[in-house]
């Protein structure tokens, strides 16, 4: 959302060409319960798959 409260439909070249390193990412999705609960849980049939 930008400071209007409104979602931005498009983010500006400044943002989309911005590298975000996993802490950074992994720190924001901790401190957002809305982006918690959007994170799949793994689920046995995901294992099935692996070839070890």
């Amino acid at each position: 959302m930008d400071k209007n409260g409104k979602g931005k439909s498009r983010l500006s070249n400044e943002e989309s060409e911005k590298v975000i390193t996993y802490q950074e990412l992994t720190d924001e999705i901790t401190g957002s319960q809305n982006l918690k609960e959007m994170q799949p849980t793994p689920q046995p049939k995901d294992y099935d798959e692996i070839e070890y």
